[in-house]
């Protein structure tokens, strides 16, 4: 559209029209759509500074060719010309007019360090690793927070939980003993129980097979041997026990149960 109303005004004017430089036509360009060295700065990341030096084809203060052709190109397309062509064309018309930069050492390392025009345009991106890294270091710290405002210990806790968890497994590991038997001298043996709790107990009589019974609180029970007797009690000083008439103590724990194994012994 604005080769087209360039057209007209050549073809309506009686004076030979005179080729306008490209930095010329860019600004020609830019003033009739009423824009601002600021707003183009803003909108494309181009300075303000090399926006006047491709307006007044100001080569020495431009970079290097590539990003010198980059600017260019991203400058014209954003005034809707052609920028690819612009960009050529620009650097074909500084060639013809013998004027190619030449640079001094300090310019060189300053252009090895701009970067390209389209970068410039494109916003900055966080590597993916560095917002890792912050967002574990938020939760660090919230965590630590959440200690301090508590007075929560989280080693005090594993510490505990390791420990509940080795018992654990020690108790597993651990093959079950049998309770070492108590030996009287006796013919036979009867045992008296009277219970202060509501109990089941286990009771093994001469080898025979184990018997499962439950006994309330208040009852008692008596069992005879003829050599050997084992009561297997679940709770700690759950009844009074009696062996052949006599009190007799109440077994002590072993394996998380209080057995009482007896056996007789008649000398020879």
């Amino acid at each position: 559209m604005i080769k087209d109303t360039m057209r007209g005004q050549e073809k309506t004017t009686g004076e030979p029209s005179v080729p306008q430089s490209i930095g010329q036509r860019l600004q020609r360009v830019r003033e009739e759509k009423g824009i601002s060295y600021e707003q183009v700065s803003q909108d494309t990341k181009i300075s303000i500074g090399n926006l006047k030096s491709m307006e007044n084809n100001a080569y020495q203060k431009l970079p290097a060719d590539t990003f010198t052709k980059g600017l260019l190109a991203l400058y014209a397309e954003y005034l809707g010309l052609d920028g690819p062509e612009m960009a050529i064309k620009f650097l074909q018309q500084r060639n013809a007019e013998g004027k190619n930069p030449v640079q001094t050492p300090k310019e060189t390392f300053r252009d090895s360090q701009t970067l390209s025009a389209k970068r410039l345009a494109e916003p900055s991106h966080i590597p993916s690793s560095t917002v890792a890294v912050i967002i574990l270091c938020l939760i660090v710290l919230s965590f630590t927070a959440f200690c301090l405002y508590t007075g929560w210990n989280p080693f005090n806790f594993i510490t505990d939980k390791t420990k509940t968890l080795s018992s654990t497994v020690l108790e597993t590991i651990q093959p079950t003993q049998e309770p070492k038997p108590e030996v009287v001298e006796a013919e036979s043996l009867q045992l008296e129980a009277a219970f202060h709790l509501d109990s089941p107990v286990e009771v093994t009589i001469d080898n025979q097979t184990p018997v499962k019974e439950l006994y309330t609180k208040g009852t008692k029970a008596i069992w005879n041997a003829k050599h050997e007797i084992l009561v297997v009690f679940p709770h700690p000083d759950s009844a009074e026990i009696v062996l052949n008439g006599s009190p007799h103590h109440f077994p002590s724990q072993q394996n998380n149960s209080y057995p009482l194994h007896i056996q007789t012994f008649r000398p020879e």
